[in-house]
Parts: structure tokens; C-alpha cells; sequence
């Protein structure tokens, strides 16, 4: 190139590039350049000079790229300690105020005044106003509460709040809820005009002592105040001609490994002897874990002809005769059901499958660590007790193995073949089911 000329960066770029690529063929550094800078005609001295500044231009690049790296991962630590503290203060809060609509403005005051030297009263105050939906107390308040005279209700709670703790240090007394405790201070002489039950209990509460019981019992179902119309075609005869007549759903509650429940809810064909629909979750209290058993149930049916005419018998929870749950039972062709109250066979099929889940899977193994352990136990419960587990029907010899089964009966043999889908993050059971009745 001409002596004087202006390179351009792209050339300053590639005889720098060449020259890197050179460098492990020649004894020194010096020869190199001299080398790569002869063909083209540049003075050494220049390539040297633009090798030093693409070296500090890399460095420097290097440089800030580390910087953002330490930048960034400082965000995300800050970020991640955020996360961890507000975390905590919810932890705190929801043992702290749980099973109220409202905190009372006194427990509040008091969950600061608990909490503040762990986690200052902005954080507090921020995590709590966006996850209670009525707000918490603003630091304004907090001070106000804190001069404000104490109430003549307050007041009044003094001596019965001492003769409760007097009650309660008493190892025996001391297993009583607000009930008894009334009854108890009424017969120290207390007047019950004075002290009444609701103060009792209000006084426990502040005072943070309670009851012993026996145990909750899991409610699986909420009992609805009428049957919404619905007949009972089944009448107590848990029967069927042919798959797809007949099927029974009910609700299952299982221990979880923290001390909380989970429910499963079932939907099983009375003709197969096998459930035919099923879906779990860690509450009970809406319409949503039954009607996705029923999702299940519309499937496995459809696979074989459809759902049109078939009955589908429930018990009376809330869960299973909600408007939701039978209109979505009428809009695929079904029949709802539910038998009469009080009855020991109103829904025993279902209560049937419930005690084989128990027996079989629940009661044999550790508690479930959560809902993800929980589907994966059923689904392989469910999966065995269509594939591999014995005939369930008396009179029937199972005479076959694994998908094909071959059922033996003193009028022929009928040939059940199943197959089973395992898909990716959600499991799906697809079912085929081909009889063959061979008269006798």
C-alpha cells in the first residue's frame, strides 16, 4: 500500500488477525510482525502499534463485560435477599394472622412490635399491604396505637385474664377451650353477665393459649343442602350391562409429609371395575378437582363410543352437586345422580375404590412430600390396578397378563386390552378396550 495511505479498520483488523494466527510459526514476536507486515507493505512499527491497541481494546472489552457480570450478579443477590426476606415476613404473618378477614389493628401493632429489629417496619409494611387484601397498618398508625389509652373493653380483661392463666397452668384444666373455660370460671364464681363466652375467647386468643383436640377430621366434601333435583337411578344397585352404563366418583383425602392434606378425586366404571378418571390437588374447596376427574372419565368413554346415556352417581357433597359440576355433567350427554341421605349405600362404590386406595398405595408408604409426589403415586396406582392388579369381580379368573387381560366366566371369555400413555409433565392414560364374548 502506498506510503501515507489511511488503513482502514477492517484492514488494521485482519493484519492483526493474520498476525495472531502467525505468531506460533516464527522464533519471536519481532520476526512475526516483520514478517505479516512485508506482503502488504506496512511498517512494522504501525502493526505493532495496532496490535497493542487491539490487545488493550480486548482488555478493556473484558474488563466491562466482567464489571456487568459483578453488576448484574449484585442485582440478583439484592433481588434474591428481597425475595428471601419478604418470604419470611409472610412466613411470620400468615401463623401470625391466620383465620381472620381483618387483623385487628392490636395484633398487627403487635407483629411489628415482634418483627421489627428482623425486618424493619418498611419492609413490613410494604409485603404485607399488597398480600392482605384489606391493607396493614401504616407506620402513622403503629405510632398512634402505640399512645392510644388503653380501652375500657382492654381493661376489663385483666382479672379474667389472670384466672384463665390460673386455670391453665393446671395440668389437666389445662386442656380446655374457651367453652370449658367459661363453664370453669362461672363455677369460681365468676358472674357470666361479666364475662361472657366471646370475651373468653378473645382473651385466650390474646393470650395465645387454646384447647387440646382430638384431631381434625378432613372434611373431603361439603354437604349441599339438597340433591338439586337429581334422581337415583342406581337405587342402590351398583351394576351394569356393558362399560361405559355406570360410573361412581367420590373424593379422597390423604396425609401430606407436612402435616397438611391432599385429595384425590376418583371417577371408576362400575362394568370395568376400574377407574376411569382421576385428578389431585392440596385443597377441596371448589368444584375444580372433581370436574377434572370428569375430563378424564368424558375421554376414556368417548374412546369407546361416547358418553351419551351414561349415569354418572355421586355422593352429596357440595363439590359433586354444585350447578358447575351438573352442568357440565348434562352438556356432555350424562346423567347425574346421587342416592338418598343417610343411606350405607349411597355411594359404596366409590367409598370402595376409596378404601382399595387407601389399602393399596396410602397406608403403605411415607407421607406424600407434596402434590407433584402425590400424582405420581396415583397415576401409578391407577395405572396398576388397570394393567397388572387380579380381576376384582368374584367368578372371574384373570387368565392373561400386563395390557391383555383375558377374563374366564362360566359363559365365555371376554378379552379386555389396555393400553397406557405416559406424556411428558402431565400424565395421560389412553385406554382400548376390545370384548369378545365367547358362549358357552
Amino acid at each position: 500500500m502506498a506510503k501515507g495511505a489511511r488503513y482502514t479498520p477492517e484492514f488494521r483488523a485482519k493484519a492483526v488477525g493474520l498476525l495472531a494466527e502467525s505468531r506460533s510459526s516464527y522464533s519471536s514476536e519481532t520476526n512475526a510482525i516483520s514478517a505479516v507486515a512485508k506482503d502488504p507493505g506496512i511498517a512494522p512499527e504501525s502493526l505493532r502499534r495496532w496490535r497493542d491497541q487491539s490487545d488493550a481494546t480486548v482488555a478493556e472489552e473484558t474488563r466491562q463485560s466482567a464489571e456487568d457480570a459483578m453488576a448484574e450478579l449484585r442485582r440478583l443477590r439484592a433481588e434474591d435477599a428481597e425475595l428471601r426476606r419478604a418470604n419470611e415476613i409472610l412466613t411470620t404473618a400468615s401463623a401470625f394472622f391466620r383465620g381472620r378477614a381483618r387483623p385487628d389493628t392490636a395484633l398487627m401493632a403487635a407483629y411489628v412490635d415482634g418483627h421489627e429489629s428482623r425486618f424493619k417496619v418498611g419492609p413490613i409494611r410494604g409485603v404485607l399491604s399488597e398480600s392482605l387484601d384489606c391493607g396493614f397498618l401504616t407506620p402513622r398508625g403503629c405510632r398512634m396505637f402505640r399512645t392510644r389509652p388503653v380501652s375500657r373493653m382492654r381493661a376489663g380483661h385483666g382479672a379474667p385474664a389472670r384466672d384463665i392463666l390460673q386455670i391453665h397452668s393446671d395440668f389437666f384444666m389445662a386442656v380446655y377451650g374457651y367453652g370449658k373455660m367459661h363453664a370453669q370460671l362461672v363455677a369460681q364464681g365468676r358472674d357470666p353477665a361479666g364475662v361472657g363466652r366471646g370475651q373468653v375467647m378473645n382473651i385466650m386468643r390474646e393470650l395465645g393459649i387454646r384447647g387440646v383436640r382430638r384431631g381434625r377430621t378432613p372434611v373431603t366434601t361439603e354437604p349441599a343442602k339438597g340433591t338439586g333435583g337429581r334422581p337415583d337411578p342406581v337405587d342402590g344397585r351398583f351394576e351394569a350391562c356393558a362399560p361405559d352404563r355406570l360410573h361412581v366418583a367420590g373424593i379422597a383425602y390423604v396425609r401430606m409429609a407436612n402435616g397438611s392434606f391432599g385429595y384425590t378425586a376418583f371417577v371408576a366404571d362400575v362394568y370395568a371395575r376400574r377407574i376411569v378418571g382421576w385428578a389431585c390437588a392440596m385443597a377441596v374447596n371448589t368444584q375444580e378437582l372433581p370436574l377434572r376427574a370428569l375430563e378424564q372419565a368424558v375421554s376414556w368413554a368417548a374412546s369407546r363410543g361416547g358418553a351419551d346415556g351414561l349415569i354418572r352417581h355421586g355422593g352429596h357433597g357440595a363439590q359433586c352437586t354444585g350447578t358447575v359440576c351438573t352442568t357440565r355433567v348434562m352438556g356432555y350427554g350424562m346423567l347425574p345422580s346421587t342416592g338418598t341421605v343417610g343411606d350405607s349405600c349411597d355411594n359404596a362404590m366409590a367409598e370402595s375404590a376409596d378404601g382399595a386406595y387407601r389399602t393399596e398405595l396410602v397406608w403403605r408408604r411415607t407421607p406424600f412430600a407434596d402434590l407433584k409426589d402425590l400424582e405420581l403415586a396415583t397415576f401409578r396406582w391407577v395405572s396398576w390396578r388397570g394393567l397388572e392388579a387380579p380381576a376384582p369381580v368374584p367368578g372371574l379368573q384373570d387368565t392373561g397378563s400386563g395390557g391383555n387381560r383375558v377374563l374366564s366366566t362360566s359363559s365365555g371369555t371376554s378379552r379386555l386390552t389396555v393400553r397406557e400413555e405416559q406424556k411428558s409433565g402431565h400424565f395421560t392414560m389412553v385406554t382400548t378396550a376390545t370384548v369378545e364374548l365367547c358362549m358357552g
